[in-house]
């Protein structure tokens, strides 16, 4: 089955006859095709749209329909490239789960093009992220979010804080001519360059005071910087600011826990050694996806 960025529905028939297409060319009988027509429109909320033709529609119906005749025949391998795109952030995640379920209860094979990272980690149980044609990170959504294998993976996959350091030795480097400590690293040696990328989730930001009352734990590093924004998020808060050196980055906290700083503001932000990854190859076009690249 393909399910097309662009529908390609057939003009000259309604709703639900091109949803019944693929089971009228397998002859299917007609109380079947009905109940499996009935079920997908259903499916994808269109039963009182089942008599209007494509070009009465909007984009985002006409790929519900495009879904549903994709769907209704059960195919072994379904093939969609990008078909959610078009719809509301509410009836994208309704047709997601059912994706799930429908993928669960008939064991085919999907493969789902998309640029939306969180659907790709809530739809999949494998992700391959493609770069210039060729697999650059292949395995679980956790495996490359956690442990990315390369920084553009870090970058394109969830949001991500990068540092550039000099290694002074396999364990210890440099960062803006403070000294930082990193994980041990196969092949870094001292004087090289060296990416340190950590998860702004991973990150903590401390105002004077309370960097004050929490002196440093053992395996943990810490940076000065300004606060340059603190954004509500719901349920979480995000606080980006600058290190003296121009280094952007970005924290994330639970909106339960609070962020009691303020534009301006003097932080220390702090993160453990363990929950960053280190890089020692890397392109400039590798950080231009990330909102912590600088």
């Amino acid at each position: 089955g393909m399910v097309f960025q662009r529908y390609s529905l057939f003009p000259h028939l309604n709703v639900r006859d091109n949803i019944a297409f693929p089971l009228a060319i397998r002859k299917l009988n007609a109380a079947e095709t009905a109940k499996r027509v009935d079920a997908m429109l259903k499916l994808v909320q269109l039963e009182k749209f089942a008599h209007r033709k494509p070009s009465q529609m909007s984009g985002g119906q006409q790929q519900r329909v495009a879904i549903a005749r994709a769907l209704v025949y059960e195919p072994r391998i379904l093939l969609m490239d990008e078909p959610l795109g078009a719809l509301d952030k509410k009836l994208r995640e309704d047709l997601q789960d059912e994706l799930r379920q429908l993928h669960r209860r008939l064991g085919i094979t999907i493969v789902y093009v998309t640029h939306d990272q969180e659907e790709a980690m809530r739809l999949s149980q494998r992700i391959a992220i493609f770069s210039h044609g060729k697999i650059v990170g292949l395995g679980t959504g956790y495996d490359l979010y956690q442990n990315p294998p390369n920084a553009f993976v870090a970058s394109f996959l969830g949001n991500s804080n990068f540092l550039r350091i000099k290694a002074s030795s396999n364990g210890a480097g440099s960062f803006e001519g403070h000294p930082v400590a990193i994980r041990l690293t196969p092949g870094l040696t001292a004087s090289q360059d060296a990416l340190i990328m950590v998860r702004p989730e991973k990150a903590l930001a401390l105002t004077a005071e309370q960097a004050a009352r929490e002196p440093l734990p053992a395996g943990w590093n810490e940076v000065s910087a300004k606060v340059g924004e603190v954004l509500f998020l719901g349920e979480s808060q995000t606080c980006h600011v600058v290190t003296a050196g121009g280094t952007e980055l970005t924290v994330k906290a639970l909106s339960a826990a609070g962020m009691p700083m303020q534009p301006g503001d003097s932080v220390k932000v702090r993160w453990a050694v363990a929950d960053a990854c280190i890089y020692t190859e890397w392109a400039e076009s590798d950080l231009s996806k990330s909102a912590g690249a600088h």
